[in-house]
């Protein structure tokens, strides 16, 4: 299990060491935003988890897209931006509720431990996502519509 952050490592291994998990099978790893596509290529699967506010009500996170263009399932929790849209729209990965991992973390973690085991995630869904959501050449083509009913009015 290959864990980055920011150099959060006391508490990640606080966490790790709370759940019996070996140290022998983890490795924490400060890295830094601009860092982190270095390691996609490596991964089964990008967890990541959001805090839910109202700003990020709106927000759709910089990470999933790229997880999307590299064809890396995301694990992730709901009630932010559209993922919840995304994830049960496409076969792209696995959503759950913040709520569930505070009140059973052992539920949570033993289900992402099954759905890992046995990945099933088709290239075909993360180029229909990328395409449909992400694709600059179609949000430049919408925008060019929405700007040209503006003007027009």
């Amino acid at each position: 299990l290959l864990i980055l952050n920011k150099n959060e490592h006391s508490i990640i291994q606080e966490k790790l060491n709370h759940f019996n998990i070996s140290k022998s099978k983890t490795k924490v790893i400060s890295s830094s935003f601009t860092d982190v596509y270095k390691y996609l290529n490596i991964a089964n699967a990008s967890l990541f988890f959001i805090k839910q506010s109202y700003s990020k009500q709106a927000s759709a996170p910089t990470k999933f897209a790229e997880n999307v263009a590299c064809h890396l399932p995301s694990i992730t929790n709901s009630g932010v931006g559209d993922m919840e849209y995304y994830l049960t729209s496409y076969n792209v990965g696995e959503l759950f509720d913040l709520s569930q991992l505070e009140n059973n973390p052992e539920y949570i973690a033993n289900r992402i431990l099954k759905k890992i085991e046995k990945w099933e995630y088709p290239a075909p869904e993360f180029e229909k996502l990328f395409n449909e959501h992400f694709n600059k050449d179609n949000a430049v083509e919408k925008y060019s519509k929405i700007y040209s009913w503006l003007i027009s009015k």
